[in-house]
């Protein structure tokens, strides 16, 4: 019995170690000393799980808070799911008056993004408590780091990649000592949602 379990242990560590090994062992990546700094958003776009402040004139049952789903939609009173992830606010009251012009004459909707949501990370490799994180206050690699437990004696000292959700962004490569003392450019790279942080 103890041979069995023994064996799918490292079973499952050899599947766990080849996933980190495709989102980091091999493949073009960028250093982040290379990465052109984002400009500011002009304008707001919703994300998943935001809190959304609805107000339709005349219809108290339609307005209130409404969070938006992992899936990007959220429920609306009578008409049901409506995608709005990377939607203005003011293009979400569009869509929202659109599929309530069907019980509401002429809806008049606003929108605005009540409560903004917290970018959840994966953190995998050579940390100390892997898994997905919600990182409340600090947006950086460092932060999920942080909130991993830190890295392992093994990790690499310069093997710590971001891999983006779309996978058709460069992974973009980190140093620790560059983490530690707050170089400016890994200190001003934000992690989005969904992110993937590797620690080799």
């Amino acid at each position: 019995m103890f041979a069995k379990l023994r064996f799918a242990v490292v079973a499952v560590g050899s599947v766990v170690v080849g996933l980190c090994s495709s989102c980091a062992g091999s493949g073009p990546y960028t250093w982040v000393s290379d990465v052109r700094p984002e400009a500011p958003a002009t304008t707001q776009t919703i994300q998943p799980r935001d809190v959304l402040a609805i107000s339709v004139v005349g219809q108290p049952t339609l307005s209130g808070e409404f969070a938006v789903r992992d899936d990007g939609a959220l429920t609306a009173p009578l008409v049901g799911s409506v995608p709005v992830a990377n939607l203005t606010p003011t293009l979400a009251a569009n869509a929202l008056a659109q599929a309530w012009k069907k019980m509401v004459v002429d809806p008049s909707v606003t929108v605005t993004v009540a409560k903004a949501a917290n970018p959840r990370v994966n953190v995998v490799g050579e940390v100390k408590t892997p898994g997905v994180f919600e990182l409340v206050r600090d947006h950086t690699v460092l932060g999920a780091l942080a909130a991993a437990g830190w890295v392992t004696d093994f990790a690499s000292k310069d093997g710590i990649y971001v891999v983006r959700r779309d996978r058709r962004t460069p992974r973009v490569r980190f140093r620790i000592s560059d983490l530690t003392t707050a170089e400016p450019r890994s200190a001003a790279f934000l992690l989005a949602d969904g992110d993937t942080v590797v620690v080799e």
